[in-house]
């Protein structure tokens, strides 16, 4: 069946947004919103204390000044990096400071998608 809009109008799926409303299987067993009671909260604290948090402020601040010195130290030089006399050492440094900017770009972004 080719993919016109009919078809996707009649598909649970894609019937928001093309217009029409069918009932998926099923909905009716799923209790209302308001029979749901009060929903959990994500407890943030242990990221930043807020989105005026000095930590948090620091935090970007300090990744973006470690993302442009390993653009510096390392973008385009990683084969000569890895040819090197040292370059199994050299490459390990380089993925460690890969890991610690990543660890704390991963809290960054956890603390907004959650927020």
């Amino acid at each position: 069946m080719p993919l016109d809009s009919t078809y996707l109008g009649e598909h649970a799926v894609f019937a928001a947004t093309a217009g029409a409303k069918p009932k998926a299987k099923g909905m009716d067993a799923l209790p209302a919103k308001s029979e749901l009671g009060r929903l959990p909260e994500w407890n943030l604290a242990d990221l930043y204390g807020g989105t005026d948090s000095p930590a948090l402020k620091a935090d970007l601040a300090t990744s973006e000044r470690a993302a442009e010195a390993m653009h510096e130290r390392y973008c385009g030089k990683l084969a000569d990096l890895a040819a090197g006399a040292k370059g199994g050492a050299a490459l390990a440094e380089a993925v460690r400071e890969f890991e610690a900017l990543s660890d704390m770009m991963g809290r960054i972004i956890s603390y907004a998608s959650l927020l």
